[in-house]
């Protein structure tokens, strides 16, 4: 059996960067039988890039227009009142995303899996970490749960560089 593997992570994505990067058909191309979408407990955090969409006239999907429209933002108010109406969104957003990345894996004839994998000296709370998981779960993707994986290590030792602590 041949296997090949290709990243095409990109440090400081959102589950909605992975979401265009998929539909670009750039990864689907070269027909996956299994696309791993590495996720972390930022993932529910997709409030940066909605809101670079709302001040950059630059919204790419009808779930997330509809979302913000719902709450009143727009690129007239402060970024503390977007992110005040935004946030309380976060995991119907991320609930979605989650189910596109699956549609759009599985349309191409890929299992969609989403790992979790824990940052390095980056750790949010079991709280945060379960409901990530769960909302993964609840789209429907196969999840690869990695919470345990630096148990017992010196985290500072498996940081590679400053800038990424992935």
């Amino acid at each position: 059996a041949r296997w090949e593997f290709l990243n095409f992570g990109v440090s400081e994505y959102s589950p909605i960067s992975n979401l265009i990067i998929l539909e670009n058909g750039r990864v689907t191309g070269f027909k996956p039988n299994a696309l791993l979408v590495v996720g972390h407990g930022a993932d529910l955090m997709t409030t940066d890039h909605v809101l670079w969409g709302i001040n950059n006239d630059a919204i790419t999907h009808d779930y997330l227009r509809r979302a913000v429209d719902s709450v009143g933002i727009t690129r007239d108010l402060p970024r503390s009142e977007q992110l005040k109406r935004l946030r309380p969104l976060e995991r119907q957003i991320v609930t979605e995303t989650f189910r596109r990345l699956k549609a759009v894996g599985e349309a191409a004839g890929a299992r969609v899996f989403w790992v979790y994998v824990p940052t390095p000296m980056q750790k949010p709370t079991e709280a945060r970490e379960a409901m990530v998981i769960e909302v993964a779960k609840d789209a429907g993707l196969d999840v690869i749960d990695l919470r345990g994986l630096f148990a017992g290590k010196d985290e500072l030792s498996l940081v590679v560089a400053d800038g990424d602590r992935h």
